[in-house]
């Protein structure tokens, strides 16, 4: 299985995109910035850079049908009802939303997240854009 890793949980784990934008609307504010802030966020955005080819980029897509495939393998298995109930416990998700996400509902980022755990799946998601610079 490819490595992927999505942008929310490189966030939670002190990757330095979080520091990386900070840095950049603290500059843009005209905040004064010390030499050892820049000097960390710096040292966290070239770490970033070292570990990103790690990574697939994928879309969002790409992601939801990475993880229906998943889903639809595990109910043509023979023990496919003891398998989804098993993941269903695993992630707390019940066995609806995992049905409705296999057979192409509606999916929430909660639940994506929930599977990518449950299958050590990593990925970030293309064109994210959380972060936009306010220019006055």
């Amino acid at each position: 299985m490819t490595k992927t890793a999505s942008v929310l949980q490189l966030f939670s784990h002190g990757s330095g995109l979080q520091s990386v934008e900070q840095l950049t609307h603290e500059l843009g504010s005209g905040k004064k910035i010390t030499f050892q802030e820049t000097l960390d966020v710096l040292t966290k955005a070239a770490q970033l850079i070292q570990d990103l080819p790690k990574y697939d980029i994928v879309g969002m897509d790409n992601l939801v049908k990475r993880l229906r495939k998943e889903l639809t393998d595990i109910n043509k298995r023979k023990d496919g009802i003891d398998s989804i109930n098993k993941l269903s416990m695993k992630i707390n998700v019940s066995r609806t939303h995992l049905a409705n996400f296999r057979d192409g509902g509606m999916v929430c980022m909660n639940i994506m997240n929930r599977l990518a755990i449950a299958f050590n799946i990593r990925y970030l998601i293309e064109n994210y854009r959380d972060f936009e610079p306010k220019i006055d």
